[in-house]
């Protein structure tokens, strides 16, 4: 056990020995005054402090490696260096390079031109010659200025540099019309070279350490400067709050305050003793306005950092939607994407960027008449529409996104899948149709009533059954207002069923004419038999009653008929019975007298015979 113990504890020392010599390569570039080399050749800049104290903290020995910008891409990407500070992350650069968890600064681009120089707009640039850094996220990649022209159809000659520094030379030289750099650079250098900026920003981007994809110490470098970066940020006293204050806290060199000043002021309090009062309250007010420049400092670093970690926040949450959600510019052009966009129509988000969205949703060359974009556009409000793409369906929804001043400056574009829905529909739709075609039909008069009892639909054998028209009884006519059925007690029988759901059945002899809350002109006087059944809904309420009526007034007629015939033919039979009484009684008679008649014939003849023989004898 104990030797185990010792072998562990030797690994652990030889382990640290060898961590504690760890030699790491850093690219440097020039692009002041966030990472540059001073007049002496110094790697100088906020990034360099940076790098510097984690290494000190890491016992890490730096190797500065000094090149262009495409240099030390190209050397990042070979595994020639092993840390390359202030990069922007893009997606294309994700492919080829590892970054940093944790990011470190904002940056955005902006365009610069001569002062005395005049660019009111990107149309301006047509036919001009633009320059900006060689394989940077601002000019070159995806969503760079490059890209940026095409979507507006502006053919611009670039022009490619090593540093900003020959960007803003040769803009100063008037050899290109307008330069593109980062706004640190920009802000630091622009009275430098007699440029100014104008009001085109664009790509935003968040700056972190990249890495060697391939490379033997990249986990490690990773993880310990993500692990001090977030130490740093927490801490307002820590050398990345001095550092930023330092490169960046007033940002053109004019604004400083020249060092001969304060060389001055403390030979001025040497000589002149009784201004002493007065510096001291001086003191005190510059005291007061540093205090206070320091909070605001503080402040808009919170504010960053708020900003930043919301960023990422809201891209999560964006992306986490199932829905499909597009970002338009007030020309329909496509800013932002989701996930579930690219997901939908199978392209990457760079592909989809600067596209009209009437381009990518129906592959048209302009917008189609009840395309919801265009309608919004008028309205300047939610406009929405349904349609079919491949095999589903979608409800398509887009909301205009107003300024103060309620001027369109850009529209949210969402496409939900309502297939299931839609299916449903055209399900019930199918349904419903054929129903309704079964009761129009139907040769047995039927109607069908709310919960109200109000008529909300009938069929023509129904209007026919009872003389009446759509338009007298749909909407007027109510069952619960019937005086006819009130009067022969069968409104007990209706209430049944829209209360308790039982079915009712009953018969009456009904003059519609006699109904008095509606007025129909060709009312019936009918013999019928009506049947109504409740409509149920899942919650056990009735919604609806479906009445069938059966004509009996034939039927009742014939009844009648039957027992009048009945009748005469009950007193026919009493009289026949009568006459035949009669006559059997004659027959009987009759039969009494021939019967005698025969058997005095009979005896004759005996007589006759015996008297025969006696003569012959």
């Amino acid at each position: 056990m104990k030797r185990k113990i010792l072998l562990a504890s030797i690994l652990l020392f030889a382990l640290s020995l060898l961590f504690s010599e760890q030699l790491v390569r850093v690219g440097v570039y020039e692009n002041s005054p966030k990472i540059y080399t001073d007049e002496n050749g110094v790697p100088s800049g906020f990034w360099i402090d940076l790098i510097e104290y984690i290494a000190t903290q890491e016992n890490w020995t730096l190797q500065y490696v000094h090149g262009s910008w495409n240099h030390c891409i190209e050397w990042l990407e070979n595994s020639e260096i092993d840390i390359l500070p202030d990069v922007a992350l893009t997606s294309e650069r994700e492919k080829r390079l590892t970054f940093s968890e944790e990011p470190v600064l904002l940056s955005w681009s902006g365009v610069y031109i001569n002062k005395d120089t005049k660019l009111k707009s990107l149309l301006d640039l047509e036919g001009k010659r633009v320059g900006g850094l060689i394989r940077s996220s601002n000019f070159e990649d995806k969503n760079g200025f490059e890209d940026i022209l095409k979507s507006y159809a502006i053919k611009s000659e670039l022009v490619e540099y090593n540093s900003y520094d020959e960007v803003f030379m040769a803009l100063k030289k008037k050899q290109i019309f307008a330069g593109i750099t980062n706004k640190d650079y920009g802000l630091m250098n622009e009275r430098r070279y007699r440029v100014k900026s104008t009001p085109i920003v664009f790509s935003p981007s968040t700056l972190m350490f990249a890495f060697p994809q391939s490379g033997v110490m990249t986990p490690l470098l990773k993880k310990r400067i993500d692990y001090h970066v977030i130490t740093l940020r927490k801490d307002l006293k820590s050398i990345y709050y001095k550092s930023l204050d330092k490169y960046m806290g007033s940002i053109t060199p004019e604004r400083r305050i020249p060092k001969w000043i304060y060389s001055l002021l403390i030979l001025v309090l040497a000589l002149v003793l009784f201004i002493f009062m007065l510096d001291r309250y001086l003191k005190a007010q510059i005291r007061s306005k540093v205090l206070l420049l320091e909070k605001q400092y503080t402040k808009q670093l919170e504010t960053e950092n708020e900003l930043i970690e919301y960023s990422r926040r809201w891209q999560t949450t964006f992306d986490a939607m199932s829905d499909s959600v597009v970002l338009l510019d007030p020309d329909s052009n496509i800013i932002q994407v989701n996930k579930a966009t690219t997901e939908l129509f199978g392209y990457t988000s760079d592909r989809l960027l600067g596209k009209k969205c009437f381009e990518i949703v129906h592959g048209l060359n302009g917008p189609f008449e009840n395309c919801p974009n265009l309608r919004m556009q008028k309205s300047l409000k939610k406009e929405t529409m349904e349609f079919k793409f491949g095999d589903k369906w979608y409800l398509v929804s887009v909301t205009p996104i107003l300024d103060s001043e309620s001027k369109l400056t850009g529209a949210v574009h969402v496409m939900s899948d309502i297939t299931a829905v839609k299916e449903n529909e055209i399900m019930l739709s199918e349904k419903t149709n054929f129903l309704n075609t079964i009761i129009e039909n139907a040769a047995v008069s039927m109607w069908i009533s709310d919960e109200k009892g109000y008529a909300v639909s009938t069929n023509q054998a129904c209007l026919k059954l009872f003389g009446a028209s759509e338009e007298e009884v749909i909407g007027k006519y109510t069952i619960f207002n019937d005086n006819i059925i009130k009067e022969k007690g069968l409104m007990p029988l209706v209430e049944d069923v829209f209360n308790n759901g039982v079915i009712a059945d009953f018969e009456m002899d009904y003059d519609f004419k006699a109904v008095d809350h509606v007025t129909v002109q060709n009312a019936t006087h009918k013999y019928i038999r009506s049947i109504i059944t409740p409509v149920i809904n899942k919650e056990g309420f009735v919604t609806n009653a479906i009445i069938q009526t059966v004509d009996l007034t034939d039927i009742k007629l014939a009844e009648i008929q039957l027992e009048k015939h009945g009748e005469r033919l009950e007193e026919l039979v009493k009289e026949r019975t009568k006459e035949l009484e009669t006559k059997n009684t004659e027959l009987e008679r009759f039969n009494k007298l021939f019967v005698g008649r025969e058997f005095r014939i009979k005896e004759l003849k005996d007589r006759v015979a015996a008297l025969e023989g006696r003569v012959k004898g």
